[in-house]
Order: structure tokens, then sequence, then C-alpha cells
């Protein structure tokens, strides 16, 4: 930028015309100026002082940073106890969300639908004086859940055998924790009814609990994220766990053992069984873990038996009702049929890390006795394999122990 001046005269005289320059020294410009005809006045331009005032420097800004907001937890209502089977239905009507209301010994009848944001449970207050439901028929009910509770079926002449004594329809978000669910078995003492039956149903969960002597132990249908973790299954006459279009399955940690299967009855015995026979979907993303299978004493069954009925006979294609991205793994198979882990057209499966011994059969039990003479004894029939479908794709088999071959080698084993 240019250099001001201030200009200085001598003598108090004011410029006027005549001006010329007559030294430069440094850092001034001296130069005489003719005021007036009769007189010259010495003139000294020198540079002007600048006083540089900074620029002040704004701080930052001060950010207040407000205290965190403490959201109390929301409380826990207090269980309420010493309801009877004449309060419950009331005790129902005014609970709030995440109520546990401690049922008294009893037997108790369990409203049809009931609805709640926050699961409210019913929870026997002595495990050795349990809350006892004889008879279960929830329909759209929301946010319940059972613990230590006995469901007990009484068998009836005139009852059919697909009798669902406990069911589960179009509802959500209902559990089963720490119950038994018990059959009395029919006339004969053989397993009769379904003991659980849920259909239509989404985020319901059974864990630990006990489920025995019934034609079918648990039957899941249609439904959407279920969970059946550690639980007990015996004495049932069919089926342990059937499951159809279901969509997210996870059956893990199970006991299922010691079938009591009739014979000449035409049931055909399987631990976990999944089918498509009249669907309209598959099962899609299974997962089969950590399970014990074993026969026990009683009947000899099929261990994980998945076939695929409807692409098998042509009613369906490959592409509409393959089953979908299945994991079967870590289970421990004691078992005495060819069926250890059978799974039909699949697109995507993982078989892994899965023991399958054969065992000998108890003779003891008729159906055992009956099939060894129909079949040699020592015939691979009796030896559990791992069998999968020659048009699954997306298939791997490796890290399992089992004796035979499978039925065909077209996925990956290892």
């Amino acid at each position: 930028m240019p250099t001001e001046y201030d200009i200085i005269f001598e003598g108090g005289s004011k410029p006027g015309d005549g001006m010329r320059v007559t030294r430069v020294t440094s850092g001034a410009v001296e130069m005489l100026v003719q005021v007036n005809p009769a007189k010259w006045s010495k003139l000294t331009a020198k540079p002007k002082t600048v006083v540089v005032v900074p620029v002040p420097i704004e701080p930052p800004p001060v950010v207040i940073t407000p205290p965190p907001v403490i959201v109390p937890p929301t409380p826990v209502p207090a269980p309420v106890v010493g309801i009877t089977p004449a309060q419950l239905a009331t005790a129902l009507t005014v609970a709030s969300g995440g109520a546990v209301l401690m049922l008294s010994g009893g037997e108790y009848t369990i409203p049809r639908s009931l609805k709640f944001a926050t699961a409210v449970t019913l929870k026997s207050a002595d495990p050795a004086n349990p809350a006892k439901v004889k008879m279960l028929a929830l329909n759209g009910t929301e946010g319940l859940t059972f613990d230590g509770i006995v469901f007990e079926y009484i068998f009836k002449v005139g009852d059919p055998h697909h009798i669902n004594p406990f069911e589960v329809a179009q509802s959500k978000r209902v559990k089963f924790v720490n119950c038994q669910v018990l059959g009395s078995g029919d006339a004969s003492g053989f397993g009769w009814g379904r003991g659980l039956h849920i259909s239509a149903s989404e985020d319901i969960v059974v864990d630990k609990t006990k489920v025995s002597k019934f034609l079918r132990g648990i039957l899941v249908d249609k439904c959407l994220r279920v969970s059946l973790t550690a639980n007990d299954i015996s004495a049932v006459r069919s089926d342990a766990i059937d499951v159809i279009a279901t969509d997210t399955i996870l059956i893990e940690n199970n006991y299922i053992h010691d079938f009591k299967s009739l014979v000449d009855s035409g049931d055909h015995q399987d631990a976990i069984q999944f089918w498509t026979t009249g669907q309209t979907k598959p099962s899609t993303n299974i997962i089969i873990r950590g399970n014990s299978l074993d026969v026990g004493q009683g009947s000899y069954f099929q261990s994980i038996f998945m076939r695929n009925e409807e692409v098998d006979t042509d009613r369906q294609t490959f592409d509409v009702m393959a089953y979908e991205n299945i994991l079967i793994e870590n289970n421990s198979i004691k078992a005495s049929h060819l069926h250890g882990i059978t799974v039909g057209a699949t697109k995507g499966m993982i078989v892994r890390n899965n023991t399958l011994i054969a065992t000998p059969l108890s003779t003891s039990d008729p159906v055992n006795a009956k099939a060894l003479v129909t079949s040699n004894a020592q015939h691979s029939v009796w030896i559990p394999r791992i069998n999968t479908s020659p048009i699954t794709t997306g298939a791997v088999i490796e890290g399992n122990i089992f004796g035979g071959a499978p039925w065909h080698t077209g996925s990956r084993i290892n």
C-alpha cells in the first residue's frame, strides 16, 4: 500500500505556488515552497506514523454442554403375591406392563386374548405346589409370559388324536419358561394330542420346559421368529418337534429322548421334523444347534428329518419351495436309523461338527423288537447318516463324525 506523509511547514507559513524539491534524505523529503513572491519557506514531508491497532481476536465461542438428562429407569412393579384362581381375571385387568403375578397352587383358566405392551408374567409362587392349567387357547394375545406353570392334559375317551389342549394362535411375544407340558397318554398309556401347538404367531419362546407323553410334542406352523431352547422332550409317540412354513426358527440345546411309540400305528417317529406337504411357502432361516438326540431305552426314531415333499413330487418348483438358509451344527445324535440328518431341496445349507453314533436299540421296546426281526440288526438301515438332496445348492458339509456315506456327493463334503 502507498506510504502516507505528514507535511510540516516552518515559521507558520502556508503552501503556495512555486514548489520545488531541494533535498531528499532518509525517511524524509525536504523542499522549499514559495509562500509569497518575497519569501521561500522550507517544507519537510515525513512518513506518517501509522499506529497499527491490532484486530482483536475473538475468543472461541463458549460451548455450554448441558448436563446429561438422566432418565430414571421405569419402575418395575413389585410382584403381586397370593393370586388365587378366583382372583386372576381381575388381577390381569389391572396389571401394568412388566408386572409379575405370583400364582398360588390351584387350577387356572387363562383368558383367550390379552394384550400388554410390556410382558406380564404369570409365575407359580411355590414350585412344589405349582399353578396348573388344564386347557389353553390363546388367540390374539400379546406380551404374556408363563413361568413355572404346569400345563396338564388328561385324556378323555372321544378326544381326537390331534387335539390341541394347549394352543397359541395369531399371538405375539408369548413365552413359556421353566414350565411343564404334560400329557397322560391314552387309555393304553401312549401319547395323545399335540403338547404345544403354535400357529400364525410371532416372537414365541419355549425355554427350559418339559414336554412329555403326547402324540407330538411341539408343533410350529406358519410362524415368524420362534425360539425352542433347552427343553426336555420325551415319551412322545410320533414326533418331538414339527415345523411347517416358518421363517426364522432357533432349535437349540434341547434334549429329545426315549420315545414311546405304538406297534403297527403307522406313526413316523422323528426327533425334529420339517415338511412342506400342502404348503405354499417353505421354512427359511433355520438354526438347529447343540441339541442332544438320544434314543435311550425308547423306540427308534429318525433324528433330523427335513424332506421337501412339494419339490420331491414336482408339485412345486425348486425356486418356489426350496428350504432356505439352514444351519445344522454341533448336535449329538445317538440313534439307530439311517436318517440321522436328512435335508431335502434347499438353497444354502451348512451341516458341520455334528456327531452321529449308531447305538443299540432296547429290545424291551415292542416297536424296536418288531423292527429288529423285520430288518437285519446289522443292516445299514440302523446306522445314522447325513443325507442331502442332489438338487440342493450352496451346501457345505464338514467336520462331522458319522458312519456311512451320504446318499450323494453333489455338495462339498469334508
